[in-house]
């Protein structure tokens, strides 16, 4: 997958309507998607904390997020998502395995078998929970873990790059976007991914939380660009290039 995307411009070319006259008309330039600047998270101490959390009641049925990633090191135990009031709500990424868990005990920890990650690649991760059905994709290919139904489960996420106030994740992370109530279909995750060019989430989902990270050096906040005004307080993490 290419490092950047550059801006795409949509318009139709047109001429006056008399020779002699306008000529060339073009039409204004429309910004496309780019991917722009992603965060780093160094593993050791680096976070970001949401203004307000995304939260999924109890009864309620539907959660999903989307984000691209990379990892730079040999993967461990690589903690992505948080909640600084419920400590054993969060997603995390091993060499070959991806887990969700909401709770201390019993059911409701869901892991996905997936292939090794290599380094310094980009993967857009995707993850729908609906039901009983739990999927996760990665550049497109569906993984189905199991059959844990966070229906009845209260599900609350703040922080990106810890879990549990001390667990904390090593890579980089861009186009983050996190719904509440309604999950993703393969259609869906197909226009995000978009053959590995990316797209706004928001032209294919209705996220709580988005974050583009496009922020440089030094920020100490990254912008919300869902709409809903959530920005995000970055603690050490940095803006690198995509």
């Amino acid at each position: 997958m290419a490092a950047f995307l550059g801006r795409q411009y949509k318009g139709v070319l047109g001429t006056g309507s008399a020779l002699g006259q306008e000529g060339i008309i073009l039409p204004s330039a429309a910004a496309g998607f780019e991917f722009g600047n992603a965060l780093s998270f160094d593993g050791v101490n680096d976070d970001v904390t949401f203004t307000s959390s995304i939260d999924k009641p109890a009864l309620t049925s539907g959660f999903s997020f989307s984000m691209w990633v990379r990892f730079d090191s040999a993967l461990g135990n690589e903690w992505i998502l948080g909640s600084s009031t419920r400590a054993n709500n969060w997603f995390r990424i091993d060499p070959t395995q991806a887990l969700f868990r909401s709770r201390a005990t019993a059911a409701a920890t869901t892991i996905w078998p997936v292939p090794a990650f290599s380094t310094g690649t980009w993967y857009h991760i995707a993850v729908s929970l609906v039901n009983t059905v739990n999927e996760l994709w990665i550049n497109g290919t569906k993984y189905t873990g199991d059959t844990d139904n966070y229906d009845n489960e209260n599900l609350s996420f703040d922080k990106i790059g810890v879990a549990g106030g001390s667990s904390y994740g090593q890579f980089v992370i861009d186009e983050f976007a996190m719904q509440s109530g309604t999950g993703l279909s393969q259609a869906d995750v197909d226009a995000l991914y978009n053959g590995g060019n990316g797209a706004f989430a928001t032209d294919v989902m209705t996220p709580g939380v988005y974050y583009r990270f496009n922020e440089s050096n030094p920020s100490t906040t990254t912008a919300d660009s869902s709409g809903n005004g959530n920005t995000g307080t970055v603690t050490g993490a940095t803006f690198v290039a995509h």
